[in-house]
């Protein structure tokens, strides 16, 4: 337990020592998030898809309804921002 409490504590350091060694523009601002972004809703598909095989018995039915939520999730972002913009 010690050496996952030193590699916390290592990780929680290297955060707050980025944003003083790297000068944050507004456009690595925006790839950060956009990388974090996709890096969190991976980890969330990827938890979550087990669970979907199990309760629907195919991972090819899991798989379909997780590109179709992705696409359908996609599509009504474009059209909000088309919308707004």
């Amino acid at each position: 337990i010690l050496i996952y409490c030193a590699a916390i504590l290592l990780a929680s350091l290297a955060g707050g020592w980025i944003p003083l060694m790297v000068r944050l523009t507004h456009t690595r601002l925006e790839v950060a998030s956009s990388f974090i972004s996709g890096l969190m809703l991976g980890v969330g598909l990827l938890h979550l898809l087990p669970h979907a095989f199990f309760e629907l018995g195919s991972i090819d039915r899991a798989i379909h309804w997780l590109l179709g939520g992705f696409l359908f999730t996609f599509l009504i972002s474009y059209k909000i921002a088309s919308l707004v913009l």
